[in-house]
């Protein structure tokens, strides 16, 4: 299921690579063409978010679901001292930036504690 997903994500990101200017034009105007190094940012922390399969939901109806809030909290917690810091020096930049390291980060956290509780992978890695 994670493979499917990714690979579906993985041809979707690639439309948003080479013709993400174009479809930002033609749905919201051309004022958000500016905004395609954005995209691109918040798509790679979405390509790891499906690469990594769903192993939050997955911990929850484990029984671990104290183990994923716990993730879930320090990553918040990261992201919200993270943001400010990247937003200082790049501004919108830093910002998908922050919110797509968090991410990252927290489904690494998130497949990793899953595999090492219940001994089943979840990510397509």
């Amino acid at each position: 299921s994670a493979r499917m997903a990714t690979l579906f994500a993985l041809l979707l990101s690639g439309i948003f690579v080479f013709w993400g200017r174009h479809i930002l034009g033609l749905l919201f105007g051309i004022e958000f063409i500016s905004s395609y190094y954005i995209l691109i940012i918040l798509l790679i922390g979405q390509l790891a978010n499906v690469g990594t399969g769903s192993a939050g939901r997955f911990l929850a109806m484990t029984g671990n679901q104290s183990f994923m809030t716990r993730i879930t909290a320090v990553a918040l917690s990261f992201n919200l001292a993270l943001t400010p810091l990247l937003a200082s020096f790049w501004g919108l930049i830093g910002v998908a930036s922050a919110t797509t390291i968090s991410l990252i980060l927290a489904n690494v956290a998130l497949t990793i504690g899953a595999q090492r509780l219940t001994q089943i992978r979840t990510s397509v890695f």
